[in-house]
């Protein structure tokens, strides 16, 4: 039995999600939402710092499904960031566990369902954007540097949803171009995405490098502040220990003098 991937791509609340409920709805499907990432909404609002983790917690989630004892046929990814570079671990997977590769995009302008009050793209961008503002938070974490130190500071981003946009409207200009060219084989995919995008993905690999050994540092440096801790409470134990040991030696050999009549 054939194995397939299917990608998905388009802005937030484009109708994507009821599309491909409709659509894929064959038994034994599965479907793999980024936003479904715990962390990824807090009070309802888009948290743009764990974007990384929530497509790492995608790959992982693929990869169980490759690799289980009874692989799953149908595997829907839906990702709420489009840029195509991020699927590349996904394809990866797909290429060692020989799954087919489909990917989906609105065909009405930007949106997946048909509509007749939006003639243009701009228009259905400006609607969606007015009725999703509350879910986009106007302030998130960011990197600083101070003094060659990184730091964890909190600054504006009011154009989060614009970039997502941006980022759509990017990736489908590519999508449309490669489409016919790669159409099911995810290793061509993988092909054009790499050369297409390789500046991104150099400067992404090196941000996790750094990110990797910083972690590792502050791990070993954990570890050696509970590795200091520990012989000090030893050495406290052993003074106390010491202590009622000495306590003990006079108690046994104080003399017992005896009363006399």
């Amino acid at each position: 039995m054939s194995k397939q991937l299917i990608i998905s791509v388009g802005i937030p609340y484009s109708g994507r999600t009821t599309w491909l409920n409709k659509t894929y709805n064959q038994e034994g499907t599965v479907f793999v939402l980024e936003e479904k990432y715990n962390g990824f909404l807090k009070d309802g609002k888009v948290q743009e710092q764990v974007f990384f983790e929530s497509l790492d917690w995608v790959t992982t989630q693929v990869k169980q499904l490759m690799e289980a004892e009874t692989p799953c046929t149908q595997i829907v990814v839906s990702y709420f960031q489009s840029r195509p570079d991020h699927w590349r671990e996904v394809l990866d997977l797909a290429v060692a566990h020989e799954y087919t590769l489909t990917v989906v995009y609105p065909r009405n302008g930007y949106l997946y369902y048909p509509n007749n009050k939006f003639g243009r793209n701009q228009e259905q961008v400006d609607w969606i954007k007015k009725m999703t503002v509350n879910r986009f938070p106007r302030v998130v974490k960011d990197k600083k540097k101070v003094k060659n130190e990184d730091e964890e500071e909190v600054k504006e981003n009011p154009n989060l949803y614009n970039n997502i946009v941006v980022e759509f409207m990017s990736a489908l200009a590519f999508i449309m171009q490669v489409n016919n060219e790669c159409s099911s084989d995810p290793k061509k995919w993988l092909e054009k995405i790499n050369a297409q995008y390789k500046p991104v993905i150099t400067r992404i690999a090196l941000e996790k490098s750094r990110k990797k050994a910083e972690a590792e540092k502050q791990a070993a440096l954990k570890a050696k502040e509970e590795a200091a801790r520990a012989a000090i409470e030893a050495k406290k134990q052993k003074v106390q220990s010491e202590k009622v040991k000495e306590t003990s030696d006079e108690v046994t050999t104080t003399p017992v003098i005896e009363a006399t009549a």
